[in-house]
């Protein structure tokens, strides 16, 4: 500054003025809209920044977090979209300051949850209950090829093995606005014994009486018992032959049981 009398005397004066860079408040939200819960990754742009405070939603808590990358999530329990506030603060350490608010769009809750009876032998007719929550759209896959959209399915397990077999059902729940929760349920089906047996001859004259008896029953774990229609029987799985006393006409019934369950099957002779 330079100062000028009337009668031609000047002065001056120099003052150094110090200007500190402001900081730039601004960050990105990478996932946005969002589902109830998810994970919603931060990006934060700022520039002559030293101290970020941010703040997740209108009542939340200022905290201080200076990494490059913040996460977050949000909690929709209503029926409808809700905007959240994202705020930043910046500071550096000159004392200047900026702050930067963005809305976050958070879609409703969604929840998969069903229930069923979880143990039978084949063929086991399942009723499944969906206790599900905020879906519109319902794909169930039961483990076994097939699948279904209804929304309480009834479904036949199958179990044409020797041993108990697991089905892994899972239903996934979508809701209107695209989100998507999933359960997960087992079913264990015990396998149904399938007697079977040849018998020769079926038809002779007495005093021929011999008859040949084969198991042709799938393998398992399974107990037998043969009832020859004279009232002689067997627990053993190959009785092989059984001669009759006398002549006439004689049902030979075969009866597959397991701890769970049983079959029978009868022929004549």
């Amino acid at each position: 500054l330079t100062v000028n009398s009337l009668e031609g005397c000047l002065d001056d004066t120099i003052v150094q003025l110090v200007i500190n860079p402001k900081p730039i408040a601004d960050f990105d939200i990478d996932d946005s809209p969002a589902c109830h819960g998810e994970d919603i990754v931060l990006t934060n742009n700022s520039t002559q920044n030293d101290v970020n405070t941010w703040r997740f939603g209108s009542n939340g808590p200022f905290v201080v977090n200076n990494n490059p990358v913040v996460d977050t999530s949000f909690l929709n329990f209503n029926q409808n979209p809700i905007q959240f506030p994202i705020q930043l603060f910046v500071d550096n350490i000159y004392g200047c300051s900026d702050t930067i608010e963005r809305q976050m769009q958070v879609f409703p809750f969604v929840e998969a949850q069903f229930a069923a009876v979880d143990e039978g032998y084949s063929p086991f007719e399942v009723e499944f209950n969906n206790f599900s929550t905020g879906g519109s759209l319902f794909e169930w896959v039961f483990g076994d090829g097939d699948n279904s959209f209804l929304v309480e399915p009834t479904h036949t397990f199958l179990n044409t093995t020797s041993s108990d077999t697991v089905f892994d059902v899972i239903l996934t729940v979508t809701s209107p606005f695209g989100c998507e929760d999933a359960d997960t349920f087992q079913i264990l089906v015990h396998p149904t014994p399938i007697p079977q047996f040849t018998v020769n001859p079926t038809n002779q004259i007495f005093p021929n009486s011999a008859v040949n008896l084969n198991n042709i029953t799938p393998d398992g774990p399974w107990s037998y018992l043969w009832e020859f229609g004279d009232g002689d029987t067997t627990a053993a799985e190959d009785p092989n032959d059984h001669i009759y006393a006398t002549w006439g006409t004689f049902e030979i019934t075969l009866t597959v049981s397991s701890e769970f369950c049983e079959d029978a099957v009868s022929r004549t002779v």
